[in-house]
């Protein structure tokens, strides 16, 4: 497990490159909370909780389901679903890593 930094990811990958890399949920969540910091403090309590559900999720389908509800909801955060769609969900293998259902 490590913080997600993608340079130490690349780095453990070249050298065991069967090792499962995860990202620890902490670090993640310290990413996503930053870009909730122009939000109200009820709002920004708001999103948490349904990012905390996306992050948690117990399959791909539910994931899914949970983030298109969380688009839905606050389509207002327009800065908060791009970074999380560009930085965390099409970013090419970087899923397998935060997904708590990858780790089951």
């Amino acid at each position: 497990m490590v913080d997600c930094a993608e340079a130490e990811s690349y780095a453990i990958e070249a050298v065991f490159p069967a090792a499962r890399i995860y990202y620890c949920d902490f670090h993640v969540d310290q990413l996503w909370e930053k870009q909730l910091t122009n939000f109200s403090e009820k709002r920004r309590k708001q999103m948490r909780l349904l990012l905390n559900e996306v992050r948690r999720a117990g399959s791909p389908e539910l994931q899914q389901t949970l983030w298109t509800k969380f688009k839905e909801l606050y389509s207002g955060a327009s800065s908060v679903i791009n970074y999380i769609q560009k930085n965390w969900f099409d970013k090419e293998g970087r899923l397998e890593k935060w997904a708590l259902f990858h780790r089951a």
